[in-house]
Parts: structure tokens; C-alpha cells; sequence
């Protein structure tokens, strides 16, 4: 896979990465930050620059976030039953209730 261990450096890395060069485009090559930039034209020239092209990967780091607790239901369950009527048949619906 091309950039695949660039890909996976950012990937293992991405919190810290992300709270180092907050909302910036970074350039990695291999595993290795080369600078972060407010846009992505500016770390695409600047990698030019230094790198042959295709061998460099630029990618926007974006806070990640932590889900903590229980998942909300957004959705009643008799709102499925009530788009489901008909499709079901009685004795499937009984065991939702």
C-alpha cells in the first residue's frame, strides 16, 4: 500500500499529533512530522520542496473524541415497530415488547 506506514504513524499517533499541532495540515513521511501548517496549499509546497512527490502524505489533524458512557437512544422502540408493521410478522413483533 502506498504511505501505508505514514498512515499507520498517524493513525497510532493521532491524539498526540492532534494536541501538538492543533487543526493544522501536517506533512509525515515515513515516521516523521515535518512541520504543521494552517493550509493545506502551504504544507503541500512546502513538502514539494523537500520531498519527491508521492512519497509524503499530508493529512489535517482534528481533535479525537472520547465517547464515555452509555450510547443515548436516540429513537423510541416503538417508532421500528410502527415503521416495521407489516413486515414483520405478529409473533417476531411480540418478542420486542
Amino acid at each position: 500500500m502506498v504511505l501505508a506506514e505514514e498512515i499507520i504513524f498517524f493513525n497510532n499517533n493521532q491524539q498526540k499529533l492532534a494536541n501538538a499541532y492543533p487543526h493544522c495540515f501536517l506533512i509525515i513521511k515515513g515516521q516523521r512530522v515535518f512541520g504543521g501548517f494552517s493550509s493545506i496549499i502551504e504544507a503541500y509546497t512546502s513538502a514539494l520542496d523537500q520531498f519527491e512527490i508521492g512519497t509524503f502524505l499530508v493529512i489535517k489533524t482534528l481533535p479525537v473524541i472520547q465517547q464515555t458512557g452509555k450510547p443515548k437512544m436516540l429513537v423510541r422502540p416503538s417508532f421500528f415497530r410502527s415503521l416495521l408493521h407489516g413486515f414483520i410478522p405478529a409473533k417476531r413483533q411480540a418478542a420486542w415488547q
